[in-house]
């Protein structure tokens, strides 16, 4: 029988050290012993607040790395689930809050009763429930990320692409070697397209929420600007010139490159 003594929470975290205080508050509130990871590539030795870093001297089941500056969130997240040791890892950005509804066991349900190696939940952003499930297929050098799902079954939804708040079998994302390390930003699609590649089984479920609190910050937002240089790295490796985004029925945003 699988317990959440099998499920590790990862969290790659950059700048935002009230961020990291309020989500690693927040799973203790509800999971007072699940394991976490914190990694960090902050230009600093004091990336976490007073208040968490004396909670975690005296918490047994917290990993945390200091990483070097700026290794990106590809690298950031590949070093957090090397220190896995669990069947299973929850992804976590560090701007998230864990709410009643943020109901792991229901994550390790789905996971263990489906043949899905990647199960995500839903995204709370000021009061309004967001979902995304997108199907990804690129023909004549556009790629085409579509929301909706193959089929549904026992409540999951099955697609391409969903929000960076998943469980996932941590061997599943192993064998194919996690993030590409070259991707500081925008790693989402690249590496939800060579899931695709390895034929990773990814789903999705309605009744798992996280709370995100899309927290910026100067000093943070100046390395976010850098985004659309890695979107253009991911079309050049995937030899797209245009990307087509149609997101829960809205009209179409069409990216060129």
């Amino acid at each position: 029988m699988n317990s959440l003594k099998d499920v590790t929470c990862i969290i790659k975290s950059f700048k935002r050290p009230q961020c990291v205080e309020d989500l690693y508050f927040s799973i203790r509130e509800y999971y007072p012993d699940i394991d976490i990871v914190i990694v960090d590539d902050s230009d600093t030795d004091k990336f976490l607040s007073d208040k968490t870093f004396t909670a975690i001297k005296s918490d047994d089941n917290i990993q945390v790395k200091k990483l070097d500056f700026d290794v990106g969130l590809a690298a950031g997240r590949n070093a957090a689930v090397e220190l896995v040791k669990t069947k299973y890892f929850v992804l976590l950005d560090d701007d998230f809050v864990f709410i009643p509804e943020t109901n792991l066991d229901r994550f390790l349900e789905a996971i263990t009763t489906s043949n899905a190696d990647m199960i995500g939940g839903l995204l709370n952003e000021f009061g309004t429930i967001r979902s995304f499930c997108t199907i990804m297929n690129i023909k004549d050098n556009v790629l085409y990320d579509i929301s909706g799902c193959y089929k549904e079954e026992n409540g999951i939804g099955y697609s391409d692409k969903i929000y960076n708040f998943f469980i996932a079998n941590t061997e599943s994302i192993r064998k194919m070697d996690g993030w590409d390390p070259q991707f500081k930003l925008c790693e989402h699609t690249e590496f939800f397209l060579r899931a695709k590649e390895h034929k990773l089984v990814v789903g999705c479920i309605s009744d798992v929420i996280i709370r995100h609190t899309v927290t910026r910050a100067p000093d943070y937002d100046r390395y976010r600007i850098r985004g659309r240089s890695f979107q253009k790295l991911a079309a050049q490796k995937y030899n797209y010139h245009t990307w087509v985004q149609k997101y829960n029925g809205n009209q179409p945003n069409i990216i060129k490159y």
